[in-house]
């Protein structure tokens, strides 16, 4: 019969303790690098419908990160009320990492000075990741009414007040045009549409007057000659419109608020996941062929230095509300 010194017994049962450890610890760092975010499909909610301009800046930058990482994204286009119907899903998915969304001045610096209540508070109830862009909005007119200027829209306008109408498709068009028509003193009736797509569609038909809409989807149209740009809603021209004045150029007092998008998910998201798409998102923004699909898209790329996004978006909106409040528009 074989017998064991107690010495010799507790130096086995320590080394045993020290293996089953070990073993316990490999096993639990592999299951953490195996479920290392993201370990399965984001869902991308773009509240607006496909090929308008946010559900292409989604794309852009959904492809960007997936080309350079382990990332796939799921695109769920949920258009509808002024996207309040694919924001009120985000906001409602779980706080997991793997739902995010657009976030913009349509969504979250308007709605408040548009809306008499939301079923969100549209800056406690998210998580702001990144910023992406600065879009370009366009003003543009039905071909058969003859405007070759907004000098020419105004006075038709002016002549027969109240008689023409215009087209927008999403908040920060609303507030862009209700602004721009206190400006140049005019009476229009404004006509909302769920995708500026169908408004633009309208408009080469001469339904609508004018539209204010993003360049994304209006250079095609002006380019296959559906609809006359009359002026870019900026400071400057822009090179996808060459040959458009910009609103300053026209004559006209630049519109001071920023039209901006970017990306965010529901309130409280795991940092490692927050972390994660925030570095992902600045390198795309970075690429040039990212900047280049940008620039076709009449975007410019949206970073801000050490001031942190959602600083950035609680500054915003008191901007977009009192530019609503000024223009006239009245929550509904």
């Amino acid at each position: 019969m074989q017998t064991h010194k107690p010495g010799a017994l507790r130096n086995r049962i320590q080394l045993l303790c020290k293996m089953l450890c070990i073993g316990a610890l490999t096993g639990a760092a592999a299951s953490s690098y195996a479920q290392a975010y993201p370990s399965k499909p984001i869902n991308f909610i773009v509240q607006y419908a496909a090929g308008s301009g946010a559900d292409q800046l989604a794309r852009v930058a959904g492809d960007a990160i997936a080309r350079e990482s382990s990332a796939s994204f799921v695109i769920r286009n949920m258009p509808g009320a002024l996207a309040v119907v694919g924001t009120s899903a985000l906001v409602k998915s779980p706080s997991d990492g793997y739902t995010i969304g657009i976030c913009s001045a349509s969504i979250n610096s308007s709605a408040n000075a548009l809306f008499k209540t939301l079923p969100y508070d549209i800056i406690k109830d998210f998580t702001f990741i990144e910023p992406l862009a600065v879009y370009t909005y366009v003003l543009s007119s039905a071909p058969e009414l003859g405007y070759k200027s907004v000098d020419d829209l105004t006075a038709a306008a002016k002549a027969s007040p109240g008689k023409l109408s215009y087209a927008y498709a999403n908040a920060t068009a609303q507030v862009l045009a209700a602004v721009l028509v206190k400006q140049l003193g005019i009476q229009a009736l404004p006509v909302p549409y769920k995708a500026s797509g169908e408004s633009l569609a309208d408009l080469s038909e001469n339904r609508v007057s004018f539209a204010v809409t993003d360049m994304g989807v209006t250079v095609p149209m002006i380019k296959a000659n559906k609809i006359k740009a009359l002026t870019v809603i900026a400071a400057k021209r822009s090179a996808n419109l060459p040959d458009v004045p910009s609103l300053v150029e026209a004559g006209k007092p630049a519109v001071e608020v920023i039209a901006w998008a970017g990306i965010c998910g529901p309130k409280n998201m795991p940092q490692e996941s927050v972390t994660w798409l925030r570095n992902q998102i600045q390198k795309a923004r970075a690429k040039n062929e990212v900047l280049e699909k940008f620039m076709l898209l009449g975007l410019d790329p949206l970073s801000l230095g050490n001031e942190s996004f959602t600083d950035f978006v609680a500054r915003q909106l008191p901007l977009w509300t009192d530019a609503a409040r000024e223009a006239g528009i009245k929550a509904q």
